[in-house]
Order: structure tokens, then sequence, then C-alpha cells
């Protein structure tokens, strides 16, 4: 519904009265602000109403009719809604009264028509509680709308004659009584909302005239309020001048005498008047001691002659000294720097000028120990050889120090003239890493660049650099506006590390071929072990040189896994201790599944000090068990786990299932060489050993990791 310029018109029935517009549009605005609690009670009527037939009439009937009804409510919401949110006045109100009127009318022809489509005949019942409702609804309106007549004939009729027309047309003698009261009691309605909406407009009527009345007044004592105001403006406002005047003054003189600059004024060249804060800076007691004295006499000799060129100007010329620094001398001879601007000056009638100063000792004193910082900064910079740079990145201009051209060998200006961009010195090998670097830095992801690089310079020289820098300005929206960072030279640092890195990897050869000959060298002592041993045909003796085969062998395992491992200072003891056990049972004939072994090493390293021990604990132990666990070609299984305790501190568990260490056997006090081995290399890796005999042969050895040699060398 449009309910904008539409609306805006005024019909042409509108009364001559003066007021009429005025009280149509009141009335239409009561309409719409006392429609919300009927909306709400017809709503209420019509589900009470569909509520009290629902076991009478057919539910297509019921629901049709209440969803109809339903409809016609909404539309009159949304009406009212709109007025709401338009909220028109006078004149353009006329038109939202007809569109209520309307709306009204349709629901009240809704409550009319219930008893024509909802009713059978015969119902007398039932029509007479419709009646009561519709009655209900007909004196509502005829309450609700009694403003407007426009409303109120409409609603009324539309609600309360088809009912009747009904009654009177089924002919039966209570129908037609039902109808005559209805016929009846609508003309009653029609004439009790007459009276209402005359009552209503001469309310209305009688209420705008009295407010026209107030507001004729109220203008008239306005107007002679502002005669009277002006009238005592005027009277005041010589008054308020002089007051001005006098504070104006007082202002003054308060702005001189708190002021920390000192104020001076001069007529013919003697002082007649000075401020406490210029006495103090001159030395005076009090601003009587300095009255009567030539200014020319505080000036310093050195700045005599300008200070009487400025004079003449002041005086001669009328102009305004600018300011400018100066030395005055107090009166107890000490000089002191001032800032010092004159201007003429009209004293008492006279000309004169008038001086205002203030002493700048402190600012010359921080001056000068900024100076002094910067100069130490500097020479601490250069003596630390770091090239400083300020980066505009908005401007593109780049300041640097002396430091930074003899780096990389261009001046500031020519940066951008030879290479177009920093970038473009940076190796290109670098480039990406640096770029990433900095944008990191750049959107605020990290705190600071910092990063090495290699720098490209006019001669061709490729220069290790050091380069930080940090963002110290940004805009608004976290741009960021200004770089300063510093470079330094660390060719010969990347050189000497290049030198240390190359004797690393030589001395890291050294160790390896030392590692292979040291194996080799085991290998063949174990090889030559192994050719002796097949010349001995006594069965203690060959046990002998094999177990002593097997020992040594253990040992060159060792230096063959270092030197095949990336780390020469640790062993990996996994894959040592599979190959250890393995090489045995492959040593002792101990295959063909009549013996079986298991190995649960977690992923451990070690420095080679504790690797030979625990290599030789390991092989006399599972030498051991398969000399003597499973005698006449008994099955059985060989367990070697080792697992970590704590740092550095480790439990190694060899156990089998065959037929364990007899009772009698103390193996802490054995003649046994291969157990002896194993309590002396326990207590050389700071070890304790215990012996489990259920179910076989368990040792559980408890051992810590062993400094080695070198490192102790390096402690000591």
């Amino acid at each position: 519904m449009k309910a904008g310029s539409d609306m805006s018109q005024n019909p042409d029935n509108v009364s001559a009265d003066p007021h009429a517009i005025r009280i149509k549009s009141a009335q239409i605005q009561q309409l719409y602000h006392q429609s919300r609690p009927g909306l709400l009670g017809a709503l209420i009527s019509a589900f009470i109403l569909v509520a009290a037939l629902r076991d009478e009439l057919p539910y297509t009937n019921l629901l049709g009719w209440l969803l109809a009804y339903l409809l016609a409510q909404l539309a009159r919401y949304l009406l009212v809604i709109r007025f709401d949110r338009v909220k028109p006045q006078g004149a353009a109100t006329l038109a939202w009264g007809r569109w209520f009127a309307l709306t009204t009318a349709l629901s009240g022809l809704l409550w009319g028509i219930s008893a024509v489509v909802l009713f059978p005949a015969h119902s007398l019942t039932h029509q007479f509680v419709l009646a009561v409702f519709v009655a209900g609804i007909g004196s509502s309106a005829a309450v609700v709308y009694s403003p407007t007549r426009e409303c109120l004939f409409p609603t009324v009729l539309a609600t309360l004659l088809p009912v009747a027309a009904r009654y009177l047309y089924e002919g039966e003698e209570a129908q037609v009584t039902i109808g005559s009261v209805m016929v009846l009691f609508t003309a009653v309605l029609l004439l009790t909302g007459r009276r209402m909406h005359m009552a209503n407009t001469n309310s209305l009527r009688l209420g705008f005239e009295n407010s026209d009345l107030v507001a004729s007044l109220s203008e008239e004592k306005q107007k002679s309020d502002l005669l009277n105001k002006n009238l005592r403006a005027r009277m005041e406002e010589s008054e308020r001048a002089s007051d001005a005047l006098k504070e104006s003054e007082e202002r003054y003189r308060q702005l001189v005498e708190l002021s920390p600059f000192g104020f001076g004024i001069a007529v013919d060249g003697m002082v007649v008047f000075v401020n406490p804060a210029a006495a103090r800076l001159l030395g005076a007691a009090s601003p009587e001691e300095l009255v009567g004295r030539s200014i020319l006499d505080f000036v310093h000799p050195e700045d005599l002659p300008a200070a009487t060129e400025r004079i003449r100007q002041v005086f001669g010329e009328g102009k305004v000294a600018p300011l400018r620094e100066e030395k005055f001398v107090r009166l107890d001879g000490r000089s002191v720097h001032v800032e010092v601007t004159a201007m003429p000056f009209s004293y008492q009638g006279k000309v004169a000028i008038q001086a205002v100063f203030g002493g700048i000792d402190e600012r010359k004193q921080a001056q000068v120990a900024l100076q002094q910082s910067e100069q130490r900064l500097e020479l601490a910079v250069e003596a630390a050889g770091l090239g400083l740079w300020d980066l505009n990145l908005q401007m593109g201009e780049l300041v640097t120090n002396r430091i930074w051209g003899e780096i990389t060998g261009y001046s500031s200006e020519e940066i951008f003239k030879t290479a177009h961009s920093w970038e473009g010195l940076i190796h290109f090998d670098d480039l990406p890493r640096v770029q990433r670097t900095l944008n990191a830095h750049l959107s605020g992801d990290a705190s600071l660049f910092d990063t090495e690089f290699r720098l490209l310079t006019p001669t061709g020289e490729l220069k290790w650099i050091s380069g930080r820098a940090r963002v110290v300005e940004r805009a608004k929206d976290g741009g960021a506006v200004r770089l300063v960072g510093v470079i330094q030279d660390i060719t010969d640092r990347k050189q000497a590390e290049e030198d240390v890195r190359t004797a690393l990897e030589e001395k890291e050869i050294l160790l390896r071929e030392l590692h292979h000959r040291v194996k080799n060298n085991l290998q063949v002592v174990s090889s030559l072990l192994r050719l002796q041993s097949r010349h001995v045909k006594d069965e203690r003796s060959l046990d002998m040189f094999k177990e002593a085969q097997t020992r040594v062998a253990s040992m060159a395992l060792v230096h063959e896994v270092l030197y095949q491992s990336k780390n020469l200072e640790r062993i990996e003891v996994s894959g040592y201790v599979h190959h250890l056990v393995t090489s045995l049972f492959h040593m002792y004939g101990a295959g063909q599944n009549r013996i079986r072994f298991n190995v649960g090493v977690e992923p451990i390293s070690c420095g080679i000090d504790t690797a030979i021990p625990f290599g030789l604990i390991v092989n006399e132990l599972v030498t051991n068990a398969l000399k003597h666990a499973f005698p006449d070609n008994r099955e059985g299984e060989v367990n070697v786990a080792l697992r970590s305790l704590a740092p550095e501190e480790y439990l190694l568990t060899v156990r089998d299932n065959g037929v364990g260490l007899p009772e009698t056997v103390d193996f802490l006090n054995t003649s046994s060489l291969g157990l002896k081995l194993v309590i002396t290399f326990v207590t050389q890796l700071q070890g304790q050993i215990e012996l489990n005999r259920n179910h076989g042969t368990e040792f559980l050895i408890r051992f810590r990791e062993v400094s080695s040699t070198r490192d102790q060398d390096l402690d000591a």
C-alpha cells in the first residue's frame, strides 16, 4: 500500500470550518492509536466463536471464515504499523481515515456474513450466540470508531444488518423478533455513535480554540518580553564594556605577572616595567631593581650591534623583531642565553618597546649533551664496524653513515640509480630468503628483521653481510613507513667458519679412517684367533679361542658401526645389538630354529666408551646362554632388551628359558672368566647387576653412560 503522496491530498468535502482539518486529523490519529486493543479483542472474539462452534459446523466453513477474518485483521495491523512509521500530520491524515474505514468495514462485514455462511437455519440457539457476538462487536465498533462517521456507519451497518437480514428472512417468530431487535439495536448504536462523534468533535474544537488563544497570548508576551530585554540590554551594554576593559587589563596583568617568560617595557631606551620572571632571569631581587636602567645594559657585548639594529627597526619602522637567540648579562655579571622578540607598544600614551624573552640555558646544555651522545654513538658504531641506514618507504629516501658506504661501496643516492633497488644488490640465491624475512617483519609477524646474505659490490666482489632492522614508524592502517637498521661485514667470519667446517670435515674423514683401520686390525686379530684355533685339539682351549674371538669381534663391530654412522660421536645401539647377537648365534651354531632370539632395544645412542663395555657384557651373557643354557640339543629362546630409565640411565635385560644357573653358583664370586668380565664392565659403567633364577636365567643390569676420555680431559 502506498500511503505517501496518494494519502496527502485533501478531500473535496472538507468543511470550511477553520478547525475542521485539525479536528479530522486528530480524530483519525485517535482511531489509529486505540486500534491495537480493538484488533486484539476482535481476534479473541473470533477464536472464541470458532471454539464454541467447532462441534456444530463443518471445519471447512469455520476455518475458511477464520482465515478470511485473520487476513482482514492483518491488513488492518499493517495499516496501523505504516501509520506509526509515517506519522502524518494535518491534511495528510485524511486519506488514512478512508483506508481505515475500508479495512474496518471489511472486518465488520465478515462478522455480518458469518450468520449466512456458518449457521444452518434450524440452529436457533447458535444463531442467538452469534447475535450476541455480533452485537458485542457492533457495540465495540460504535465506541471505538465514533470519532469519525466514515468508520462508524460502514462498520456498524456491515456488522449488524446482514445478521438482522438473515433473521428476518427466516420468517419464524423468534427469528423475526431477534432480527427486529438487531435492527433497533443498529439504530440505537448509530444514534449513540453520532452523539459521541459530536461530543468528540466539540471537545477537540474547544481544545484547539483554547490552544490558539494561549499561543496568541504567548506570542504577545514574547514580544513584550523582547522589547523589555532590548531596553535592559542597551542600559547594561555600557556597564559591560567598562567591566570588560577592567577584566581584560586584569587578565593581562595576571598573565604578565604569572608568566614563566620575561616581559619588559622600555620608553626612550629606559626600563619602565618588568615582570617577576624577567627579574629572576636577570638576577634581580625584585622587578623594581631593574626599573630606570638602560635596556642595553643587559645586552652582551657580542650581541650589542645586532640588538641596537633590532631596537631601531622596532622604534623607527614599527616592525616586530623576529625571535632570535641572544646573550644577556645578569646583574651578577654572568651571561645567560635567551630567546627574545620585541614589538612596538603604547605605554601611558608614549611610544614604547615591549620585549618578551625566555632562558634557554637548559636547552643549550641538552643540545650539547645530545651532540656529545651522538658523537659517542657514532664512535661506538664505527668502532663496531656497523653501517647505519634509515629508509623512508613512502618517500623512497635512504640516509646512511660512512661505514655503510664503505661496506656496500655505494652512496645512498647511487643505490636507486645503479641497482634500481636494494634487492638488486643481493645475491640471487639469497634474495628469496631475505625477502621472506623482510616481509614477515613488515607485516608484523616477526619482531625483528635479522638475516645474513651475500652483497654484490660495484667492483664485482661478493661480501657476506649481517643485516638487522626494525620498523620504527607505521601508518594508521599498520603499514610500515620507516625502517631503521644496521649492516656488518662478516666476510672474514664466514671465511673462518668455512675454514673450520673444512677442518671438521677433514677431521671426520680422519676419524672414519681411524675407526675403519681399528676395525680392520681387530678383524685381523679375530681371523688370526680363528686360524690358530684350527690347530687346537683340546676342547677347552678351543672354547677359549672362540670366546676371545667373539670379544674381539664385539669390539670390532663398534668401530664398524661408527665408521658407517653419520655421527662419529654416538653409536646407535639397536642395530649394533642385533648385529652382535646374530653373529654370536651364527658362530655357536644355534641355528635350525633350535634356539631362537629376540632383540628389543629402544632407539638409544651412546658414546664409544659406553658402547664397548656394553657390547662385551652382551657378548658374555649371550655366549654363556648359548653354551650352557640348552644342553642335549634342547630348544629355547634368548631375549635381549634395553630401555631407558632416565636421561643417560638404562636397563639391560638378558634372559633365557634354559636349564638355569645352579643355586650353588655365586655369580658374583665365580671362577668363570666371562662372568668376571661382566662384573668388571658393569662396575666400569657405574651399574648394578641382579640375577633372577625363575624359569631360566635372567640378568638385569642398570648402568649409566660414562663420559668419554676426551670429555674428561676437557673437564680437567
